[in-house]
């Protein structure tokens, strides 16, 4: 809202200039074309300034916004992931920053990140899905992971990412295995995918960050059914998984979108449409505890949304059930 409103006070301003100048240089000018030339610099001037006066109020509004969600944090997230492990995705296109601040939230919600694992462009590319199924069909022969036989390279590749990663047996939280391993090492080998901390330390929750903009409407489907296929399968192989994702992945081609239009995933894993919002890491986290005490929800303020945010702040969270 605010970039917007920013090129209408420029666009504006350069049309007032257009207009002081032809008033400038107008002495040839009859008096009554004169006086209404002056009259619409006038008027656009007010205007200009009109603006000027809305965008201030507007950056101040955000300031105050993300101040209050600041200082609210601490309040709001305490003990909100006690003893929980979290796994954070984040998928082609995400936020390096919206990544990080999630990261930190989950700390302060008292929750562990066991690590981070950035899907690459090909992950989600057309051109690259032979690649991706001949990489998972030897995963899945060599490994022994249960895979339905019509399933897609991305549902594939879905399901061997979330046995890696995360777990409902509390007996291996925190622990990694000679499977997990070779499955994160060979997607890393092939490129489809990069890896920070130790995220076959198997998890029991996770966090699957979206793009900041919707993918190229050409190949949206495909690439936005994939990361919600991830997202699925997280929430399968764990207690609970989140999609969270600035406000454009609620429009058309965005992945929350895609998500809240499958009957299924939105059934088990639960989202969030406004990550780039002051509250929105905030309310990511919420929605998270939320999601592993059993209690799905969609949250935002677009199409689909239960709400801005879950009211009252949920309960610590405890094991979904499966």
């Amino acid at each position: 809202m605010i970039d917007f409103r920013y090129h209408v006070v420029s666009i504006v301003a350069v049309f007032l200039a257009l207009a002081t100048g032809i008033v400038l240089g107008s002495t040839v000018l009859q008096k009554p074309a004169l006086k209404t030339a002056q009259g619409t610099a006038s008027s656009m001037q007010q205007k200009n300034a009109d603006l000027r006066r809305q965008l201030l109020a507007l950056q101040q509004q955000q300031r105050a916004s993300e101040g209050f969600a600041s200082a609210s944090a601490p309040t709001l997230l305490a003990n909100q992931l006690s003893a929980k492990r979290i796994v954070v995705v984040a998928a082609p296109g995400a936020d390096g920053d919206q990544v990080d601040s999630l990261r930190k939230s989950v700390k302060q919600a008292g929750g562990t990140v066991t690590g981070t694992v950035t899907l690459k462009d090909g992950y989600v590319q057309q051109q690259q899905v032979g690649v991706l199924g001949g990489l998972t069909d030897t995963l899945a022969k060599n490994t022994k992971v249960a895979i339905p036989a019509d399933a897609v390279p991305a549902e594939r590749a879905a399901i061997l990412l979330a046995h890696a990663m995360a777990t409902r047996d509390k007996t291996t939280l925190g622990k990694s295995d000679d499977v997990g391993n070779s499955i994160l090492s060979t997607f890393k080998e092939a490129k489809f995918l990069s890896v920070d901390g130790t995220p076959q330390n198997h998890a029991d929750l996770a966090v699957v960050v979206g793009p900041t903009q919707p993918y190229p409407s050409k190949g949206a489907s495909a690439s936005n059914s994939a990361i919600v296929a991830l997202a699925k399968q997280l929430d399968v192989a764990g207690s609970g998984s989140v999609l969270t994702a600035p406000t454009p992945s609620a429009g058309p081609d965005g992945v929350v979108a895609a998500l809240r239009g499958d009957d299924d995933a939105k059934k088990r894993v639960s989202s969030v449409d406004n990550l780039d919002a002051p509250a929105g890491t905030v309310v990511s986290i919420l929605a998270l505890a939320l999601d592993g005490g059993g209690k799905v929800g969609q949250w935002g303020a677009g199409t689909g949304a239960d709400g801005v945010a879950p009211t009252p702040t949920p309960a610590p969270a405890t094991s979904k059930a499966p």
